[in-house]
């Protein structure tokens, strides 16, 4: 695994793969990887996001095998996470504006502590997107990786984490969606809505908000499948009712 590459301006090792090597189709699995974008523009969207002047700094963090994602530094000391898609995360558009709207519904609905979103764009038209690529600018939230003190904590305190994931997963359960899809701003798909959103519990669930829509799942859009015309939903969720 790589460092952190320090970066500020247009330098094409910010747009490549650098994690590892492969293999097999080595061109193929790098070209997967590879997505131009506009630096400078993603530098000034993201100060323009969180009222800073300017942005200082480009930290490129290690690659992930579906996206990149960069620490923006700002010139008052805060720092923004982008998130930029790869070509192959999945099916264009879907695949960002699903995801914006379902940290939202995690953060705000099912009180999740996930990343607040300040910023996004799931266009590549230059029109109305200068960054030239999809993209998602969210809180870099502080904290450390429990696995690097989980055997020095004591059992009580352990005992406090189960708990405190027993109750994130508590609330996850309790909400189930009325169709299978893809989650979505209502305003950023052409869906009609059909029906409450969710239950919660045994309790139908309208919020204007969102909608289900079309599934981004990359089994859609893998080994070339993104060509193909089908359905991709939404569909109506078939519950199983008691004998």
């Amino acid at each position: 695994v790589t460092g952190f590459h320090t970066r500020c301006g247009c330098d094409d090792e910010l747009f490549e793969y650098s994690r590892g090597r492969f293999l097999l189709g080595e061109n193929e699995q790098m070209a997967k990887r590879r997505i131009q974008l506009n630096v400078h523009e993603l530098m000034l969207t993201a100060a323009n996001a969180v009222g800073a002047l300017r942005c200082t700094g480009v930290e490129k963090c290690p690659d992930g095998l579906y996206n990149k994602a960069f620490i923006l530094t700002m010139d008052n000391g805060k720092q923004v996470i982008a998130k930029i898609l790869n070509p192959n995360a999945g099916i264009p558009y879907c695949t960002t504006a699903s995801e914006v709207a379902t940290m939202d519904f995690a953060r705000n609905v099912l009180q999740t502590p996930v990343p607040q979103v300040y910023a996004w764009n799931a266009s590549v038209d230059a029109k109305s997107n200068s960054v030239g690529a999809e993209f998602v600018l969210m809180e870099n939230m502080p904290g450390v990786l429990l696995s690097s003190l989980w055997w020095r904590l004591q059992p009580y305190q352990k005992l406090k984490v189960f708990g405190q994931i027993v109750r994130y997963m508590k609330r996850w359960t309790s909400v189930k969606f009325s169709r299978l899809g893809g989650l979505y701003y209502a305003e950023s798909v052409n869906t009609v809505s059909s029906g409450p959103l969710d239950f919660d519990g045994d309790n139908p669930v309208t919020d204007p908000r969102f909608i289900i829509g079309l599934s981004s799942n990359r089994e859609w859009s893998d080994e070339a499948r993104e060509g193909v015309q089908r359905d991709r939903g939404p569909c109506k969720r078939v519950v199983n009712q008691p004998q």
